[in-house]
């Protein structure tokens, strides 16, 4: 008989009986029996068995009035999926995905449910949080990462939901720009801030999932598909071709860019699934929907989210087509429209036959600087032609909390997946297949040296790239096993590896062999028109070493480049310098290139009143104007440049991200632009020739709600301003 843990959720690891009862500290366990005489969400305790803490980690979610969520529910089985791109390797908990599958222990840690796993030394925590958000229950899907290795690690990430609501597997799609009626991607800037999953999206009261993208504790992923689980399911990473095409069995896919992680760097993970928060109406021949992110924090003084989308869905009731439909919103005090946001606006489609549905979206910001809870009222009036005079009226709100709380989601359940089958396996051989990473063709011929716990094995795969090894010794799926594989023209193979998932009693490893150089070839482009950069000098540099590349007189240029084990090696800052031509400064990090062709081109500005570059590698302490030591090298290269050119003027222009107020960003960034002044100064180029300005937070260059983006947006611009004669 399944037993369940009832978990309340909260920060700290103490139990409060009613006001005026003294707290009682508890070991785990009686915390946990606590709970579950407690209103709480739900989590299939595992049977005891050897390894039994062992889990993949899968996990669906559902109603506490057994309604689900997500595939599967209530039953401990789960279609959805984690991927992690680990330097181009792949690791995943759905062991028919990739030649790494995920096993790790789980763990109750405070309130939330945990799964840890270890893969090329970058150690992974999938945390599960029940909680509260919008009033409704959700589940907060994190994902802890850290590079506990020696060498730099590339990392990503891939999240599959496979949203079954209710009784529907099918179930349609919704998401902050409006109706999802086709297969459709969505990539960077374009990704919508929510998105809808209804049992019913043309009824009123329909059950609804919604996953939470843009919000506090949320990390925008660079990349999502709605569509087909059929499809979905089966992408590891980019296999992915967009079709078009109306989806069946829904499902959601999410995808982070891979990072490049220095040793003891630590990247975070975040994103929402549940209960879907609306408001609906039924009038006279429609229902009306308002859709919103819901809740406002504030996290380090910054809203988010913010600015934030709302959408507005209108569903034909009536056997009379509804034509030319318009919506129009009304704001309460502290919120307006985005810049460029008008109302009304006509919705789309503008002809609705009956239970067809028509959105219009809009893009708001939150101005108002409130210091506690408050609800700000959004209202949305349609009309279509036949009822001009007399309009639905729909009121909702969005809610602000300055504080980001995790408090006890009473209304939802969530259940982790069994441990894989795959576990129990009895492996006594093993097949291997080696391939070429960019084209797939077989690699004929490679010697594979292999140890494993009993004995050591030296292989060579067929004509066909593959090879069988009988084990002396049957082994099991997480037992482990050395490679050693080496092959001229490829970059070496050397790790340890779980046997991983079996079929029957035959485990199956694919090895990707990289090529150990590439080309990099492009081409150098000026901005004026008209004009060539003639020859031109690229130095690409990175502390291992310096490589000059020379252009031709049309400005192309071609190199053989030497790939590297380690990541950091394939970094470089490029710096490029040409006679009539401002200098260029670009990071570029190859990440072991997966292709031998790497083509580029550079646009590099003219020398002229206004061109101006970018020194990306100039950095300061945070919130201070110090600059640190690794910002010396880049100084030192451009002051080389400037002292070439006596005649230049040059305006240093310091620039900040968005938190903070704008006072002090603009305060921060003028000592900035000092501070590189006077490392210029020091570097023996006269005053004269240089002048400061700070320009705040004012002209960002990448999105302020991003880690990544408010460090690009944290820089110091070189401008000319003037030629003296």
């Amino acid at each position: 008989m399944r037993n369940f843990l009832f978990i309340t959720i909260s920060l700290i690891i103490f139990l409060t009986c009613s006001s005026g009862k003294k707290v009682v500290q508890t070991t785990s366990d009686e915390m946990i029996t606590q709970r579950e005489k407690e209103v709480g969400v739900q989590i299939a305790r595992k049977p005891f068995v050897d390894r039994s803490n062992w889990v993949d980690g899968r996990f669906t979610i559902g109603t506490k009035l057994r309604k689900k969520l997500l595939y599967g529910f209530p039953s401990p089985s789960s279609t959805s999926h984690v991927v992690f791109n680990i330097d181009g390797f792949f690791a995943s908990n759905e062991p028919r995905l990739s030649g790494y599958y995920l096993l790790g222990p789980q763990r109750i840690d405070g309130f939330s449910y945990e799964v840890s796993w270890k893969f090329r030394k970058v150690f992974i925590t999938q945390r599960l949080t029940p909680m509260l958000k919008n009033n409704k229950g959700m589940v907060w899907i994190q994902y802890l990462i850290k590079n506990k290795d020696k060498v730099p690690h590339s990392v990503g990430t891939l999240l599959e939901l496979d949203t079954m609501i209710g009784s529907n597997d099918a179930a349609p799609l919704a998401s902050s720009s409006g109706i999802i009626e086709r297969e459709t991607q969505y990539i960077e800037d374009n990704v919508p801030d929510f998105f809808y999953a209804y049992e019913q999206a043309t009824a009123l009261n329909s059950l609804a999932g919604q996953g939470l993208l843009y919000s506090a504790g949320a990390t925008p992923p660079d990349y999502m598909i709605a569509g087909d689980w059929g499809r979905l399911t089966k992408v590891i990473w980019d296999e992915y071709k967009s079709r078009n095409r109306n989806y069946g069995d829904s499902a959601v896919l999410y995808r982070w860019t891979p990072r490049l992680l220095q040793p003891g760097d630590s990247l975070n993970i975040g994103t929402y699934y549940g209960l879907g928060s609306s408001f609906s109406k039924k009038f006279e021949g429609m229902i009306v929907k308002l859709n919103s992110p819901g809740e406002i924090n504030t996290i380090n003084d910054e809203y988010i989210p913010n600015p934030f989308e709302i959408v507005a869905i209108t569903i034909n009731t009536s056997n009379i087509p509804l034509n030319t439909i318009v919506a129009d919103i009304k704001l309460s005090e502290g919120i307006e429209l985005m810049p460029g946001q008008t109302t009304p606006k006509n919705m789309t489609p503008g002809r609705l036959t009956k239970n067809k549905m028509a959105s219009a979206s809009w893009k708001l910001s939150l101005v108002d600087k409130p210091m506690a809870p408050k609800n700000y009222d959004i209202s949305v009036e349609v009309t279509h032609a036949d009822s001009r005079s007399n309009p639905a009226v729909l009121h909702g709100h969005i809610k602000f909390d300055p504080e980001f709380k995790i408090i006890p989601a009473p209304d939802i359940q969530l259940i982790m997946a069994k441990r894989s089958p795959a576990e129990q396996t009895t492996i006594n051989h093993l097949h291997m297949k080696l391939v070429d990473d960019e084209t797939n063709n077989p690699i004929s011929y490679c010697q594979i040296g292999m140890a494993g716990p009993d004995s050591s094995y030296i292989v060579k795969t067929d004509s066909y790239g593959e090879c069988y090894v009988d084990l002396g010794l049957p082994l099991r799926s997480r037992d482990k096993l050395s490679f050693d594989i080496k092959f001229e023209g490829y970059l070496p193979i050397t790790r340890t590896e779980e046997l991983g998932y079996a079929a029957g009693d035959t485990a199956s490893k694919v090895f990707r062999l990289i090529r150990n150089e590439f080309e990099f070839s492009g081409k150098l482009k000026s901005n004026k028109p008209g004009e060539f950069v003639k020859g031109g000098r690229l130095v690409l540099m990175n502390p291992e070493t310096t490589i000059n590349i020379y252009a031709d007189k049309q400005g192309r240029f071609s190199q053989i480049m030497k790939k590297h084990q380690q990541p950091d090696k394939n970094s470089y800052t490029l710096y490029i310098y040409s006679k009539d031509h401002f200098f260029f400064i670009k990071n570029i990090d190859f990440l072991v290139p997966r292709i031998y062709k790497q083509n580029r081109e550079f646009v590099v500005p003219f020398i002229q009143k206004g061109a101006k570059v970018i020194l990306y590698n100039v950095f300061f302490e945070q919130y201070r104007y110090l600059l640190t030591l690794q910002t010396y090298p880049e100084l030192m290269k451009s002051a080389a440049y400037i002292r070439e050119h006596p005649n230049v003027v040059l305006e240093i222009g310091g620039h900040t991200s968005s938190p903070g107020s704008a006072s002090y960003n603009l305060w921060l960034s003028e000592r900035r632009a000092e501070a590189a002044r006077d490392f210029y100064i020091g570097l023996g180029i006269p005053d004269a020739q240089l002048i400061t300005k700070g320009y705040g937070e004012v002209f960002p260059i990448a999105n302020n709600v991003t880690r990544d983006g408010q460090t690009q947006n944290r820089r110091v611009e070189l401008k000319i301003v003037e030629f003296r004669h």
